[in-house]
């Protein structure tokens, strides 16, 4: 029996450069609530840009947001792990060095870059969906930083290898999306802010369902008996998956009619 069905955002909710959640997912996720099924949204996007984008359900689904490390119900703290802000500024200062790379760091309130193209900004605001301040100097960010980011138009392959093989070791580097490359504090992945959803829950793996595209997606699969890839993602993703999905909607459409 499905308790608990946990989906990612961006190429798996959101499709074909969709910006806005599918109305019929939404009712779905009303539906859920009556029948007693809980619904989490895991993502590497900030706390607030989900909220907004989830407004009409905003109070009924668990946020797994920024890959695992900020994980929310109804406003209540489920879990939180920063990234040593030392480390973080290191790091930052290699992607601002890298060609065509740009830099966003993730606090718990806000975005951080030191912005090199305007077009990225507006990417960062219209269509993440987050709040950007813009800095001069990283030391101007007084929060917590909780995840660093870098982004490159076209393929950010090559250099997220470069990041994972120097940080790898002591963070968790993952290429989030063909253009992202995420790196949080180690051991913070969307598979263990599952395992904490399911343990607050009291909700089992055999009892989950989870959908990706993803690396970063990996992980929840190994926590959700009904793990969904979508079709057309990484031949990687599409094998670590125990089912293959055209979209969200359709499988949470035969969730209802269980």
């Amino acid at each position: 029996m499905i308790k608990l069905v946990v989906s990612d955002v961006d190429g798996t909710l959101l499709r074909n450069g969709d910006t806005q959640i599918p109305e019929e997912v939404i009712e779905y996720i009303k539906q859920f609530k009556e029948k007693g099924i809980l619904f989490a949204v895991a993502s590497g996007r900030e706390y607030t840009s989900l909220r907004r984008l989830f407004e009409p359900v905003k109070d009924d689904i668990v946020f797994i947001c920024v890959n695992g490390a900020l994980v929310v119900y109804n406003e209540q703290l489920i879990s939180k792990s920063f990234l040593d802000k030392r480390t973080a500024f290191k790091i930052s200062e290699e992607i601002l060095k890298e060609p065509r790379c740009e830099l966003m760091i993730s606090g718990e309130e806000k975005t951080y870059s030191k912005v090199k193209n305007q077009s990225f900004a507006d990417h960062i605001t219209k269509d993440l969906n987050n709040i950007l301040e813009e800095i001069k100097n990283l030391r101007d960010i007084k929060e917590e930083v909780i995840k660093v980011s870098a982004f490159r138009e076209g393929n950010i392959d090559d250099f997220a290898k470069k990041l994972q093989k120097e940080w790898g070791n002591s963070l968790y580097v993952v290429q989030s999306q063909p253009r992202w490359v995420d790196i949080t504090a180690p051991y913070v992945t969307k598979g263990n802010a599952l395992i904490k959803v399911q343990e607050a829950f009291g909700i089992s793996e055999e009892d989950t369902m989870a959908f990706g595209d993803n690396y970063n997606d990996l992980d929840m699969f190994e926590h959700a008996f009904f793990s969904y890839a979508m079709q057309d993602s990484y031949p990687d993703i599409r094998r670590a998956a125990r089912f293959l999905a055209p979209d969200v909607a359709t499988i949470l459409q035969d969730v209802i009619r269980m």
